[in-house]
């Protein structure tokens, strides 16, 4: 009798409890256990759970068993390590930077062609010719890595099949493998192995009728010496096929979610199972909107461990040197610690508020944040995995944060608790894995090879990244999910395919690395052959065999268009043309046939899921709805469409109401605050203030909320402008020409006294500014003080010609620096107002005089825009109080004076037409006939303008900016919308 048998096997009866039964009874006859082969770890969970005493497992776990009885010490890597590892050996042939980031890449692309090879069980002597340009990359990575027993999951096999050959047995009974389609090349190997060392092996081949691939395996099979025998064959469950389609992934989940609740009362959550083509981009949508919704998922709770703060926290640490940083350096390091530690938000602000003022934290914290600061450092650029391992396990045990989630365990708030434990779980999770981690490369003698630092890194970092952290235990009822492994576990009524798209299922075929398709005319397969043909034959089988699985089948994809491609429907969408698993070969068709085939059709249709449809679903003429929440969602959707409701909850109400005022931006207070807020008095650039932004005038200059701290790439704005007019005042002060006129320059020669002043004061100055910017380095200081110093020689020339050199001004004089301002304005009979200022810089002669007011940036001054919305009123207004204080004394004008531009005396100002050519502005000047303070104000409204502006400072402030700032500090808390900004900008053009 053949010890090597392939039995038919129905798709649902994989792992099948009376199968396993069975095989159970036969153990007990047997020396040696039963190996019991099956595709995935979530089949060996079922497995296990309907039968224990047999020794469910993988090809991957077979492979381990033959090493583990040939003696071999080995460590298991993965694919990505594997890249890591190549890495490693890449740079260490070169030491160049920009050879170094190349070789990185290309190293990346070397391993994924030497998996893509190893994959198909090619050896490095069968490189194809054309990639013998990698093999010594290649060789050393084997006689480094594999052969120290580092084994990827391919050598890992390999290295199998190479040992059982030596083997005169394995402690295997008999070999059972169960719901493979197809083997690949290695596992078809491996089962070689088995056969050669003559243990009995029966293989369940499960019946997908019309699919190719499975004939071919048999075919495969009984090339080794399999024989078949007779099985049932799997029955048609599909009764019912629709397809639907929706514009978004959240759509398309929530539409099934729908249906799933509307349904789930009568037939239990357990009878409908969901299939995700696309596990990265649907599972985690899914399962948030199924947490959301209150819908149980049949699965245990994991969190994975890149997710904990403490994983950030620790890479971060780890990967950064944050000895030598400032404060501004060690600061993303510091927010991560305090989210690690769990703080209140107001011990959050209170601590980092103190840090940004003096680098530290609390005393009893700074011994728990310190070492992590010396982390980075204290790793050497190269050593051993163990000494490594070694040094970071240390380091983590001699940490007291356990102490620290101790006392906040205290806390009564569930969630909160549960994060704490999750934290706590993967910190203690974290000293098991890196203890075990480290002894078993003691105990195999592998960790004595040299890396360097990078590469550790980035080895611990992928190992850390697959570990997870358990937080809960399955649901006894719930909806399951499916991958395309896994789908023949699926014993409910109504399956749900998510994602079939186009370029999903099929997914399309790409071998890794630089291994071409053509390749595989040059390379040898006994079996099964890895190409397109063979992949596109698994793809079909993987949809047939859903027909057989479940009487009920939707399938669901997205339409529309993505950044890049139009998101189509699979080729496997639609009606099914023909009976359900007709075998793919040329047939003549009969009319009874045909009149057959019609009969087993498999009805079909075709709709749409959308936000309409979700929301607007009925029942007996009544809308449905699944929970409180799912209530008001709909409600609030149809709110919001405008239609009219005969009930309408408060809440909705308040909200819609609440949104309302967000749209509209309207901010105004009650009776008492006005009350609060009045005053008489108030400054110029108050009223310019809130004539821009009345929001920021509020959080600005009644709420005095600061701007958030950050790090100084320069000087300060604020700062470098109150310096540079105190310069200015200090330079003419020291200089001994102020109410002296012009012409004293020229007659008493005080060029060159002037410039020896200008250097030695900026001399000064420059000290000042150093002693108030240490946080800035010595490169952005330097290039600052080059920066200053040509903006104050430029000033100085401008001056010149303006002033000083200009013979039309010889009898103009400079007055005052840093006059009080104080204007009456008599509103009306009842109201006056009291605005008050001080004015950079006043000039008179002994007909009239001007003033200057200079800004450090930019300045402009247009009437229209500007003057007349309240955005520049301090020379108009100042005009009015000098003029009022000099009666005798008549305007010759007023004029902003940029820093950036201070030879320009265009559009900056205001003067007399008569008697603006004497003061050298621009033919392009802003000039008015007989220049009178009182017509100008009265002329362009602004008595008014700032009567308006005044009552409106007391009570609102709406969002309504005339000039919105794109630096603006306040723009995370604005509601402004574009509408608003367009409105205010276009309301004075």
């Amino acid at each position: 009798m053949n010890q090597f048998v392939i039995k038919r096997s129905r798709l649902t009866e994989i792992a099948y409890p009376n199968r396993l039964k069975g095989w159970r009874k036969k153990q007990d006859s047997m020396p040696y256990p039963i190996y019991y082969l099956l595709p995935a770890k979530k089949w060996l969970r079922r497995a296990r759970l309907r039968q224990s005493g047999l020794a469910f497992a993988t090809f991957d776990d077979l492979a381990k068993l033959i090493l583990d009885c040939a003696g071999l010490s080995f460590t298991e890597t993965t694919e990505h390590q594997r890249k890591i590892f190549m890495q490693e050996l890449a740079l260490r042939q070169y030491t160049n930077g920009d050879h170094r980031e190349e070789k990185k890449h290309e190293a990346i692309a070397y391993a994924n062609t030497y998996g893509q090879l190893k994959r198909m069980g090619i050896s490095l002597d069968q490189l194809p010719a054309r990639l013998h340009a990698m093999r010594p990359l290649l060789e050393e990575y084997e006689e480094k890595w594999v052969n120290q027993g580092f084994l990827d999951p391919e050598n890992l096999s390999l290295e199998a099949v190479a040992r059982a050959r030596e083997l005169s047995e394995l402690p295997i009974g008999h070999l059972v493998v169960d719901g493979f389609y197809d083997l690949s090349p290695l596992q078809y190997q491996l089962l070689q192995a088995v056969v050669d060392l003559k243990i009995p092996v029966t293989i369940y081949l499960p019946d997908v009728p019309g699919a190719e691939l499975v004939q071919e395996t048999r075919h495969h099979l009984s090339q080794m010496g399999f024989s078949a025998s007779s099985g049932p064959k799997s029955n048609l469950k599909l009764k019912h096929q629709r397809v639907k389609q929706a514009s978004s992934v959240e759509e398309e989940i929530h539409g099934m979610l729908d249906e799933v609740v509307e349904q789930a009362g009568q037939r239990g959550w357990d009878s409908f199972g969901v299939l995700l083509l696309n596990e990265q981009e649907y599972s985690q949508p899914f399962q948030r909107i199924a947490k959301h919704r209150g819908i149980p998922l049949k699965q245990p709770s994991y969190i994975s461990f890149q997710e904990t703060q403490f994983y950030r926290f620790l890479i971060t640490s780890l990967k950064e040197n944050y000895a030598r940083e400032d404060k501004w350096g060690r600061l993303g390091l510091f927010d991560l610690f305090l989210r690690l530690l769990y703080v209140s938000p107001q011990e959050y602000t209170k601590m980092k508020q103190g840090f940004l003022e003096s680098g530290v934290l609390p005393e009893e914290l700074q011994p728990l944040f310190d070492p992590f600061l010396f982390l980075h450092q204290s790793l050497s650029e190269e050593g051993t995995l163990e000494s490594y391992l070694h040094f970071l396990l240390e380091f983590l045990q001699q940490q007291r944060f356990a102490e620290h989630w101790k006392k906040r365990l205290d806390a009564e708030n569930t969630e909160f608790l549960q994060k704490v434990c999750t934290e706590w779980k993967a910190y203690d999770h974290l000293i098991l894995m890196l203890t075990s981690k480290r002894e078993e490369l003691q105990d195999r003698g592998l960790g004595s090879y040299p890396v360097y630092l990078d590469t550790f890194l980035a080895w611990m970092e992928e190992l850390l990244q697959s570990t997870k952290i358990y937080q809960d235990r399955t649901p006894i009822a719930g909806v399951s999910l499916y991958t395309l492994r896994d789908a023949a576990l699926f014993s409910g009524n109504h399956l749900y395919v998510l994602g079939m798209n186009d370029g999903v299922f099929p997914s399309p075929h790409q071998l890794q690395g630089y291994v071409q398709e053509i390749d595989l005319d040059r390379m040898e397969f006994p079996f099964a052959r890895p190409d397109r043909r063979t992949h596109l034959a698994k793809q079909d089988l993987l949809f047939k065999q859903l027909a057989y699985l479940s009487p009920f089948l939707t399938l669901s994809y997205v339409v529309g268009s993505d950044q890049e491609n139009p998101l189509l429907a699979s080729k496997y969408v639609g009606n099914r043309k023909r009976q359900v698993g007709s075998r793919a070969r040329k047939r003549t068709y009969t009319f009874q046939n045909k009149q057959r085939l019609k009969r087993k059709q498999i009805p079909s249709t075709h709709t749409i899921w959308s936000t309409a449809s979700r929301f607007s679903r009925k029942k007996g003429g009544e809308y449905l709805y699944y929970s409180q929440t799912d209530w008001m969602e709909k409600l609030a959707y149809h709110l919001g469409r405008g239609r009219q409701l005969s009930k309408v909850p408060d809440t909705l109400l308040e909200m819609r109401t609440h949104l309302q005022r967000l749209e509209d931006g309207r901010e105004t207070l009650t009776q008492t605050w006005q009350e609060e807020l009045f005053k008489d008095t108030v400054a110029v650039t108050a009223l310019e203030s809130y004539a821009a932004c009345r929001f920021r005038y509020a959080m600005e200059r009644l709420l005095e909320i600061e701007e958030p701290r950050e790090r100084l790439e320069q000087v300060d704005a604020r700062e470098k402008g109150s310096l540079q007019h105190r310069f200015i005042q200090r330079f003419y002060t020291e200089l001994g020409v102020v109410e002296k006129p012009f012409s004293v320059f020229r007659e008493e020669g005080l060029e060159p006294v002037a410039e020896k002043q200008l250097e030695e004061l900026f001399a000064t100055l420059w000290k000042e500014v150093e002693e108030k910017n240490k946080e800035l380095s010595p490169i952005v200081l330097l290039k600052e003080k080059d920066s200053w110093w040509k903006t104050f020689r430029k000033w100085w020339s401008a001056e010149r010609y303006h002033f000083w050199n200009n013979p039309g001004l010889e009898g103009m004089r400079i007055s005052r620096f840093e006059k009080e301002i104080r204007l009456h304005l008599a509103i009306d009979e009842e109201t006056n107002i009291t605005v008050e200022g001080k004015l950079d810089r006043l000039d008179r002669d002994e007909e009239g005089f001007v003033i200057y007011d200079y800004k450090s940036g930019k300045a402009s001054m247009n009437l229209h825009t500007e003057v007349k919305p309240g955005l520049k009123l301090q020379l108009p207004l100042y005009l009015l109080a000098v003029q009022e204080e000099f009666q005798s004394l008549s305007p010759h004008g007023a004029s902003y004076v940029s820093l950036k531009d201070p030879a320009k005396r265009a559009k900056n100002g205001i003067w007399d037409h008569e008697k603006a050519t004497r003061f050298n502005v621009s033919k392009q000047a802003q000039k008015v006939k007989e220049l009178d303070a009182s017509v100008f104000v009265e002329e362009h409204q602004l008595r008014d303008r700032v009567h308006t502006l005044w009552k409106g400072m007391h009570q609102d402030f709406s969002v309504a900016p005339l000039d919105c700032q794109p630096w603006c500090p306040y723009k995370l808390v604005c509601r402004v919308t574009k509408t608003q900004i367009e409105e205010g900008e276009d309301s004075w053009t």
